[in-house]
């Protein structure tokens, strides 16, 4: 199993012990900026996320609502990889009824928690393809650090 998180920050690719062992399981974390894992995404073979590969993408989004088109348009459409699953944090969608935008994304479900506070919040998009349970949602503010 491959996991690949991004840094945005570096244009060095960074490997984390590529062969620890977790649970009798080979997790192989490493760290692209959106180039590399671009030439590194071109070197696999290309049924390895179709066929049965997990992938996972993070981003704090620093609010959905304000910056959901610019993550699907210049992060997921130039990566081109239909992930697994993609988390979020900093959505900012409060304690409302009612979300007042749009957030879908194509191929994918759309699970949150909003905060009862001005910042925080966390959302996942969910391959549709993947069976899942929401076990518990909480929003404490207690939980959250300023």
């Amino acid at each position: 199993m491959i996991s690949t998180f991004f840094s945005l920050n570096t244009g060095t690719d960074t490997s984390i012990n590529p062969d620890s062992n977790i649970l009798n399981q080979h997790i192989r974390n490493v760290y692209y900026s959106p180039n590399s894992f671009y030439n590194h995404k071109r070197s696999l073979h290309s049924s390895h996320c179709k066929n049965g590969g997990f992938s996972i993408f993070h981003n704090n989004i620093r609010s959905l609502k304000r910056n959901l088109e610019s993550l699907q348009t210049h992060l997921l459409s130039e990566l081109d990889l239909q992930f697994s699953i993609i988390a979020l944090t900093e959505t900012r969608i409060t304690n409302l009824k009612e979300i007042d935008f749009n957030p879908n994304i194509s191929g994918y479900v759309f699970e949150y928690v909003p905060t009862p506070l001005s910042a925080g919040g966390v959302g996942i998009y969910i391959n549709e393809n993947l069976d899942y349970t929401v076990v518990e949602r909480t929003s404490n503010p207690a939980f959250q650090a300023s």
